[in-house]
């Protein structure tokens, strides 16, 4: 007689177990231990900025070395804050964007050749840098001769600040690309009320320092646009206000 075939039935799958208390303990205790030692960075990094606000002139590249460890993740965080602007308003009384520029400035140029520009100077260079088309290092732009789109020719290293920024400028416009209007388009006073309330909101908010919106004519149909260059961040912080206003509707 045919002994019947045995069928094998698998093991019950374990369900996880929780894991223990002792390893959820010390996961909180070294979260704790992580965040109280940012904290201190932070706040240490906060008093040095404290310290040499008086005489930030002289002292900026040792105000953007303590930035630039504000800017580290985690800090505003621990600090709670919601992040680096926030910390340059509610500890610093700074603005945003004259941090963004401190931290640059220490991020591209070596402490030596920093403070014998001076920040404004110093500032000035990173503007012309960041306009001209090739990928040239601070101290090459520094002791080179330009020509620029005028004809004109600059010194860099023996003209003045106000003549590096206005190269700046010059470089940057005709870089850009050229937009002509089109002709009889003009905007409404109704646009242009709506466009001047909504710059004096902006003007309220240390983020829109320095952001220089223009109105755009662009015909009944479509209306009139605003032309802007904005921080990253600040991009992405508008966009998230706009989708979260949306998402609540």
């Amino acid at each position: 007689m045919a002994t019947p075939k045995r069928t094998r039935t698998s093991p019950p799958t374990a369900s996880p177990k929780p894991a223990p208390k002792a390893l959820v303990e010390r996961a909180r205790t070294l979260h704790e231990a992580r965040r109280q030692r940012l904290a201190a960075d932070g706040f240490d990094a906060i008093a040095r900025v404290r310290e040499r606000r008086a005489d930030i002139s002289a002292s900026f590249y040792d105000v953007g070395e303590a930035l630039v460890v504000l800017q580290r993740e985690g800090i505003a965080e621990a600090l709670g804050c919601a992040d680096f602007d926030a910390i340059c308003r509610d500890h610093l009384d700074l603005s945003p964007s004259h941090a963004r520029r401190l931290v640059d400035l220490v991020a591209r140029l070596t402490r030596g050749l920093a403070v014998s520009l001076g920040v404004d100077r110093a500032s000035a260079l990173m503007a012309l840098v960041d306009a001209t088309p090739d990928d040239d290092a601070p101290a090459d732009i520094l002791h080179a001769t330009l020509v620029l789109p005028s004809g004109a020719k600059l010194d860099v290293d023996k003209a003045p600040t106000e003549a590096i920024y206005a190269a700046a400028k010059e470089l940057r416009q005709a870089a850009a690309p050229s937009a002509k209007r089109a002709r009889g388009l003009t905007t409404s006073a109704a646009e242009r009320s709506r466009f001047a309330a909504a710059t004096k909101r902006a003007a309220g908010d240390a983020r829109f320092e320095g952001i220089e919106p223009r109105l755009v004519a662009r015909g009944r149909v479509k209306g009139a646009a605003v032309r802007v260059d904005v921080p990253l961040d600040l991009w992405e912080a508008m966009v998230s206000a706009v989708v979260r206003a949306k998402k609540t509707r």
